[in-house]
């Protein structure tokens, strides 16, 4: 049985892996959401969507946030983590948008399934 690589969940360290890279400056929420719907596919169970697409814009919502609050550029990791609390339903997620989101932002809140 092969091991899994933390590449596959973002979470890899090593120098030089594709997960690590920054994304560039230049990236829009458009760029962010391709990435993330390069996989597609349903998601069980997650108040923040049934999709990969109706879940994108939470995740570049909580890493828009971050990249904000700390002025560091985003990386592909952070765009995994992100989407695996979306994807998984984590309750951060609405509470982050709530709290430190922009009204654009927040206005995913408005079709939030509680």
């Amino acid at each position: 049985m092969s091991a899994l690589h933390l590449c596959t969940y973002g979470l890899c360290q090593r120098p030089g892996c594709p997960n690590n890279t920054e994304l560039s400056p230049d990236a829009t929420d458009q760029d962010l959401t391709d990435y993330l719907l390069t996989d597609g596919g349903a998601v069980p169970c997650s108040r923040y969507g049934r999709t990969s697409a109706e879940c994108a814009p939470w995740a570049v919502a909580i890493v828009r946030i971050f990249e904000q609050a700390n002025g560091e550029p985003v990386t592909y990791a952070q765009l995994h983590w992100a989407m695996g609390l979306v994807v998984n339903d984590h309750e951060d997620v609405a509470e982050i948008v709530a709290e430190h989101g922009t009204a654009e932002q927040r206005q995913l809140l408005e079709d939030l399934d509680q």
